[in-house]
């Protein structure tokens, strides 16, 4: 406490509240993110062929995504019908820490919005 004078003093309300802070980075889980683009997976970046995508989907080497985050994400203008996230989160979940359905925005956001629960997936 600071007095200038004898009626006026500068005073540090806030330190005298009681409020504590912290670090809003200390609550988002650490581990290493990845991303999956969907385009990766179409026929000339436009289509998605089922069987093509199905056998893009197994290829996939399930060491290079353990216990990391991971985000399932399309960057063209193509429309990708539901059960393709299906496929690959089936193919995923049991390696990954969690997987998410949008770009690193997204994962950024959940991760520190939504409580921590291993091997679950949000699609």
């Amino acid at each position: 406490m600071i007095k200038m004078s004898e009626e006026f003093e500068i005073r540090n309300k806030v330190a005298e509240s009681g409020l504590i802070n912290f670090d809003l980075s200390t609550l988002v889980p650490k581990g290493e993110r990845k991303g999956i683009d969907l385009k990766d997976f179409l026929f000339q970046e436009m289509i998605l062929k089922e069987k093509d995508f199905r056998e893009k989907v197994e290829a996939i080497n399930v060491d290079d995504y353990k216990n990391t985050y991971i985000y399932i994400y399309n960057s063209v203008d193509t429309i990708i019908p539901l059960w393709a996230y299906f496929v690959l989160t089936a193919k995923l979940t049991d390696v990954a820490k969690r997987l998410f359905s949008g770009t690193v925005r997204t994962l950024r956001l959940s991760s520190c919005t939504m409580p921590y629960r291993p091997m679950t997936s949000v699609i």
